[in-house]
Order: structure tokens, then C-alpha cells, then sequence
């Protein structure tokens, strides 16, 4: 009776908020906000610490990483660390204090006999240092830096990665796993992660047809891919070297490059130049594909002049039975007659 008394003074307004506390660590986020416009000792309850602690921790239970700012009690209320940090989730431009931070898990995209996440072993790692340097167990000592856009997509810094290993390599791309809010950075051709990267064959959103993947392709960096190929300076790459390291995140408006035009020397954007290899490239699929029809047309032209000599052999064969038939049931001439009535008389004198 008491208990049931201390749950109706509860569920009034009245006695200890405690009880009320310890209740709503049990319901979900959103019910324990809904709770609050109940009445005002419900809504003290329902904000207090230690509701909200219980449910920080359980959404945080499985997830990789929380900035450490949400982490501490001192630093902000629980009610509003819960929040942040899902807030947070959703950002992609990760800091350099972060990013040096992890150890990096690493793998090619697509089939790569060599690589050892598609052997199913460990993948490699990668690690990243404040000086703008950085350490991949197998493909040794490189640099990165942060750069403001990529392919014609633009961001806050550090939504953006340039590494380098003796020239610049196509642009890594921020996002965040929304499962454990870990840190994914890929470009058109690798992925890494700030986590363990799951085996091969264990997490569809990471595999190369997985969603997150197929946000950065060849297609979507296609210009970067294309410079990276023939050798031409990326977005950022020839101005940074002109300018100095300290202007890295300033856009580069006046890059070209040195081209021959019937034998004099010319300079050109290098946005030029690339539209116009993509142009060299479209015709010289269009020459391929229209070369396979004209062999195609040819075939078929031989098929229809055999199928035409077919049936003129045939026609010629009909045409000759024909005749045969004629002259077997055609009248018979003077001379046949003649010499049948001949021998008719013959036949009457005997």
C-alpha cells in the first residue's frame, strides 16, 4: 500500500523525484522528452543527470567514437550531451586533432589479388602526424593536407584530404558510418576507416557496392582520375607548389600548363586541357562503336548476298524443272505428227 501510494504521489506531481528518475531511466529518448510537458516535477525529473546519463550511455554503447567533449560531466549537461553527440554524428569534416588521432584501417577498391583485405587477412594501416606527414605500413612515408573542394563538391576544412607520395593522389572524401560513427575516408579507387575495417563479406554499407562506397566511384571524381592518369596536375596541386604550403586552402583560378599547337608552345587551363582529353575520349568510343557497326553492316550484307545467291541458284533449278515439265506435257510439232500419221497409215495398209 505504501509503494502504491509513493507511485500515485509520483504520477500527481508530488513526493520524491527520485522514484520518478529511476522509472524514466527505463523508457526511450523520446518519451523521457515527451514526459517533460507533463507538469513542472515531472519536467525536473525528466532533465536531471541522472535520467540522462543512463541514456548516454546506452546509445553510446556501440559506437566507436564520441568526441570527448560529450564524454565529460563537468563539461555540459547529459540532456544536452545526448543531443550534441547525435548531432554531432552527422558531421563530416573531421579536425586534425582527429584525424592524427586513429589508426587507420585501408583497402583498395575492387579486386586486387595482392591486397590482403580481399586475401581476408588484416588490412593495412595507415597513421597520420600534426606535421602533415603521414605512415601507410605498406606503401611507406607520404604528406597530406586538408584542401576546400573536390570533383565540384565544396566544404568546411577538413571535409576534404589530398595525400601525396611524390605527386598528388586523387582527393579522399569525409563521411561518417552512421552505425557506429566512425570516420570513412575514401577517394575513386581506396577506403579507410578510423576503426577496424570489417572483414571482407562482413558489412554490406563497406563493401564496393555498398552505399557509402558508391558515393565516391571513378565516375563521380572522374576529372581528378583523368588528370591523375595522364599525368596532368590536380585541382590545388601546381598553384600549391607555385605558392607555398601556407595558401593550400585558397582556390587556384589562374593553374595552366605548357601544351604544343601545330609546333608553337601554348598556355592553356588545365580545366581546358582535361575537357579536352574527356572530348578525345568520347570520340574515340564513338569511332569504336560505330567501327563495330560498319562490321556488323558488312556481315550482314554478306548473309543477304549469300541468301540472294541462294535463291537465285534456287530460282534458276525451279526454273529448269519448269521447263523440263514443259516440254514433257507441251503439244507435239508437224514433224511428230507427221510421222505418227505415217505410221498410222502403215498400220491401216497392213
Amino acid at each position: 500500500a505504501r509503494a502504491q501510494g509513493a507511485m500515485c504521489s509520483v504520477a500527481c506531481g508530488h513526493g520524491c523525484p527520485g522514484l520518478l528518475e529511476h522509472i524514466l531511466r527505463f523508457a526511450g529518448a523520446q518519451d523521457v522528452v515527451a514526459s517533460i510537458s507533463v507538469c513542472h516535477f515531472w519536467a525536473s525529473a525528466s532533465v536531471s543527470d541522472a535520467v540522462w546519463e543512463s541514456q548516454c550511455q546506452a546509445l553510446w554503447s556501440d559506437k566507436v567514437y564520441v568526441p570527448p567533449r560529450f564524454l565529460t560531466p563537468t563539461h555540459m549537461s547529459r540532456l544536452h550531451a545526448y543531443w550534441g553527440s547525435v548531432e554531432d554524428a552527422k558531421r563530416v569534416a573531421i579536425t586534425p586533432e582527429e584525424l592524427c588521432s586513429f589508426e587507420w584501417s585501408c583497402r583498395t577498391k575492387g579486386w586486387v589479388s595482392a591486397a590482403r583485405w580481399w586475401q581476408r587477412q588484416p588490412p593495412r594501416l595507415r597513421t597520420y602526424k600534426p606535421d602533415g606527414t603521414s605512415f601507410d605500413t605498406e606503401e611507406g612515408s607520404g604528406k597530406w593536407r586538408f584542401v576546400p573542394s573536390s570533383s565540384g563538391c565544396t566544404g568546411p576544412k577538413g571535409s576534404f584530404i589530398r595525400h601525396k607520395r611524390g605527386r598528388d593522389l586523387p582527393t579522399h572524401f569525409m563521411c561518417r558510418w552512421a552505425k557506429n560513427w566512425g570516420w570513412v575516408m575514401q577517394n575513386c579507387w581506396t577506403i579507410s576507416t578510423s576503426f577496424p575495417l570489417p572483414h571482407r563479406g562482413e558489412e554490406p554499407d563497406l563493401e564496393d557496392d555498398g552505399i557509402i562506397c558508391q558515393s565516391v566511384t571513378v565516375d563521380t571524381c572522374a576529372d581528378e582520375a583523368l588528370r591523375f592518369n595522364v599525368g596532368l596536375p590536380l585541382p590545388y596541386e601546381q598553384w600549391r607548389a607555385n605558392r607555398g604550403a601556407e595558401d593550400a586552402d585558397e582556390p587556384e583560378d589562374d593553374d595552366h600548363m605548357v601544351v604544343f599547337i601545330d609546333g608553337a608552345e601554348e598556355e592553356i587551363p588545365i580545366s581546358l586541357a582535361a575537357k579536352w582529353l574527356h572530348h578525345f575520349d568520347d570520340d574515340e568510343d564513338d569511332e569504336e562503336e560505330d567501327q563495330d557497326e560498319d562490321e556488323d553492316e558488312d556481315g550482314d550484307e554478306d548473309e543477304d548476298e549469300d541468301e540472294d545467291e541462294f535463291e537465285y541458284e534456287d530460282e534458276g533449278n525451279h526454273e529448269q524443272e519448269r521447263r523440263a515439265d514443259f516440254d514433257s506435257n507441251s503439244p507435239p510439232s508437224e514433224v511428230d505428227v507427221l510421222s505418227n500419221k505415217g505410221d498410222d497409215d502403215d498400220d491401216d495398209d497392213d
